[in-house]
């Protein structure tokens, strides 16, 4: 058996969020093993170790898991593992929720050579530009408005005024 360091943490939260006040339960896993290396490697490869996350999660009732591994450059405590891996996912879940409202992105049909690259980077484009204006109301309803109005279109791409 191989006496390599390992370190372990579970993290469980709880939350109504949007299913009717039956709020998901999720729990959290995360292990970090030391990469233990053939002798006489004294390289590494910039490899150190492994990460190994678990995420079960109950709605209504269901259960669901999903486990990651991830090939580490430095041994993070298994706490941080977790936080840097959800911060990662709520940035993602943010930016792909705001482009399926907004372009219903899903919903796409462009699937040949590099179109969906291409339309992909003018959508984040779009987005940005539209983030930029400071008038009230949600990016959705400022993008109709730019495809309603030429002057308003105009205002933000060109940004606000100089002085």
């Amino acid at each position: 058996m191989s006496n390599r360091p390992t370190r372990g943490a579970f993290i469980s939260r709880s939350g109504a969020g949007d299913c009717g006040g039956q709020g998901p339960r999720i729990v959290s896993g995360g292990l970090v093993v030391q990469r233990s290396r053939p002798e006489g490697d004294s390289q590494g490869h910039g490899h150190s170790g492994e990460g190994f996350g678990e995420a079960t999660r109950e709605i209504y009732g269901k259960t669901s898991s999903d486990t990651r591994i991830f090939a580490l450059s430095w041994l993070p405590a298994p706490e941080v593992l977790l936080a840097i891996v959800r911060a990662h996912w709520a940035i993602e879940n943010a930016l792909h929720w705001q482009l399926d409202v907004s372009f219903r992105e899903d919903a796409a049909r462009n699937r040949k050579d590099n179109g969906p690259a291409n339309i992909a980077i003018l959508r984040r484009r779009a987005l940005e530009v539209v983030r930029r204006d400071t008038s009230k109301g949600s990016l959705s309803m400022k993008l109709q408005r730019a495809g309603w109005d030429e002057a308003f279109l105009w205002s933000i791409l060109t940004g606000p005024a100089a002085d």
